[in-house]
């Protein structure tokens, strides 16, 4: 049986310092230049916020695009704090197999909580 768990959000001193700190996505550089902001730590906290909107958003509905195809597959969901844990009936291969094919392994990947070494923290 394999599963993972999908990170929904972080705390929101994590969202916001994701978004101030010097190496900030760009596309959040680019908001804070609509406020006369050139530099991330020194964003005001409305557009920080903003920021992370536009961030949950965005992460939001790429989790609804991937939580599509694991409940088609028979997968079980279930909401743990911050976090979805999902589960199958399958081996690891087979999952990543199924999730290559139904064209979502990236996303899960990337939305998926990580190990020490940046690969998926697979639960069993």
């Amino acid at each position: 049986m394999a599963g993972f768990r999908l990170r929904l959000y972080g705390p929101p001193a994590e969202e916001i310092g994701a978004v101030r700190r010097p190496q900030a996505p760009r596309w959040t550089v680019r908001l804070y230049w609509t406020y006369g902001v050139e530099d991330p730590e020194q964003a005001p906290l409305s557009a920080a916020v903003e920021a992370v909107a536009e961030g949950l958003h965005e992460r939001l509905k790429t989790l609804v695009k991937v939580l599509r195809k694991l409940e088609a597959e028979g997968w079980v969901t279930i909401v743990e704090d911050d976090e979805v844990r999902v589960v199958n009936g399958r081996s690891r291969e087979q999952t990543h197999e199924i999730l290559e094919r139904q064209g979502v392994w990236g996303l899960a990947h990337h939305l998926a909580v990580k190990d020490s070494s940046g690969e998926i923290a697979w639960l069993s």
